[in-house]
């Protein structure tokens, strides 16, 4: 159940981007934000669920009990599964970020004489 829960927070950090991709951009939207990829966040993602799975599934120890007891257990596979997340999806929110900072907004506001 905690792996399922894990899965389901992971998912939901998703929704924004996804809200993003579906409704903000097109031809006849005039939102003014730099285009992203969502493949960054939906390998992160992956990768997170992946650490999640074998966790929940307590591989590899269940199939070679006592082999993997101070090191390569499930959880050990899964806080680097989500190191290697955090890492992936963080540079490309600083990329997302930096990319923000070229954009000049095109709407003129009046002078307030």
């Amino acid at each position: 159940m905690r792996a399922v829960i894990y899965i389901v927070a992971g998912l939901s950090a998703g929704a924004p981007f996804f809200y993003l991709q579906l409704f903000a951009f097109g031809d006849d939207k005039e939102y003014y934000l730099p285009e992203f990829s969502l493949f960054p966040w939906a390998l992160g993602g992956a990768i997170y669920i992946g650490g999640a799975t074998l966790y929940a599934l307590r591989i590899p120890e269940k199939y070679y009990p006592y082999k993997f007891d101070h090191c390569g257990a499930s959880h050990n596979i899964f806080h680097v599964c989500v190191m290697v997340a955090f890492t992936v999806m963080f540079m490309e929110s600083l990329r997302y970020y930096y990319a923000s900072q070229d954009f000049v907004c095109p709407i003129q506001i009046p002078d307030s004489k």
